[in-house]
């Protein structure tokens, strides 16, 4: 990955503040072309349009197509539920809630959520849902800019989303695989509830991924730092240290950087989606639509007697680490036939 130094600070030798530890949320951006949307073309050229006649003081133009307005509510509907205030930290235990716990204000109260189907399938068992590092709360996924851009290629004027996401930290690929799955599900490829099923512990399976090199972290706070500083950024202020800023608008030139590299020029196309439609989705659908799985879901959300719960709990959490390391051993040929007739005579 390129890094890019746009801004430090010079702490002094006392100071307490951890880099790491002392981050209340990071927040990331994705540029997605609206052409990879349903109907894409014609949002791209309907706000282009609209850009143009609202310079010029013209009425806009209403746009017949919704894709634009599905893709904000998916993205929504990933987004970290807040806890009621009156929910104790006792009582989410007991609902098998985990809340963000010693994050600020009210960000406290959101719910960490596994994000081991989102994760690099090489952490293997490190994405396991019985690690603490992959439940994370999702403050905001929202479309939060829009960008014109020239093709160095074509010269043609393209409309690029920006997708804002924040949160108390993320997994590698996790927000590619949001993307990913964001868009199949925009596309009518994917169910409308797979966010839900793929944020639950004991459901495994593949995600898509969006195309790299469009990633970039665009912000990192310290909320109770700002606090101390009136609610400025640590960067901002010379308060309890020196602040350099090597670069008046940071932002723009990431952008500026990522919209004329070549590997952007490689993906703006949307050949990748053919690939996700044709081969990753299927195998997820026939996963999620097997009987195995469904009768998995069934039985997992049949509660049962809170006596029998502990007896199981260190089985259960070895065969989570078996499959996320993917060493489940594969079917033979031979017993997938017999399995596979037996199913067919309903058997």
């Amino acid at each position: 990955a390129d890094i890019c130094l746009y801004g430090s600070k010079l702490l002094p030798a006392d100071n307490k503040l951890h880099a790491e530890r002392g981050c209340t949320q990071r927040v990331y951006h994705y540029l997605m072309p609206l052409q990879w949307l349903p109907d894409g073309k014609e949002i791209e050229e309907w706000w282009l349009e609209n850009k143009l006649k609202n310079n010029c003081h013209h009425s806009p133009m209403p746009l017949s197509t919704d894709s634009l307005r599905v893709m904000k509510s998916i993205l929504r509907s990933v987004e970290s539920p807040v806890l009621e205030e009156s929910i104790t930290k006792e009582q989410s235990e007991q609902l098998s809630i985990k809340m963000a716990s010693g994050r600020f204000g009210v960000f406290e109260r959101r719910e960490r959520r596994p994000f081991h189907n989102f994760a690099d399938p090489r952490l293997q068992g490190s994405a396991s849902p019985n690690n603490e590092p992959v439940w994370r709360a999702l403050d905001r996924a929202r479309i939060t800019d829009m960008l014109r851009h020239k093709l160095n290629s074509s010269g043609k004027e393209a409309v690029i989303a920006v997708l804002e996401f924040r949160g108390d930290d993320f997994l590698p690929e996790q927000i590619r695989r949001i993307v990913g799955t964001s868009l199949a599900m925009a596309h009518g490829w994917l169910s409308r509830n797979m966010f839900e099923e793929a944020l639950k512990a004991d459901t495994f399976f593949e995600t898509p991924i969006a195309p790299a090199g469009m990633l970039y972290l665009a912000a990192s706070r310290f909320h109770f730092e700002e606090l101390k500083n009136r609610g400025k950024s640590i960067f901002d202020s010379d308060k309890g240290g020196v602040s350099f800023q090597l670069h008046t608008r940071p932002l723009q030139e990431i952008q500026h950087k990522i919209l004329n590299s070549p590997r952007f020029e490689q993906e703006f196309d949307s050949t990748w989606l053919k690939g996700v439609k044709e081969a990753v989705v299927p195998r997820i659908n026939n996963l999620v639509g097997s009987k195995d799985f469904k009768s998995f879901v069934s039985v997992k959300n049949t509660s049962p007697p809170a006596e029998n719960i502990q007896a199981y709990t260190r089985v259960i959490q070895m065969l989570r680490e078996i499959i996320c390391a993917g060493k489940w051993p594969r079917t033979s040929t031979s017993r997938s036939s017999v399995i596979s007739n037996l199913e067919k005579e309903g058997r």
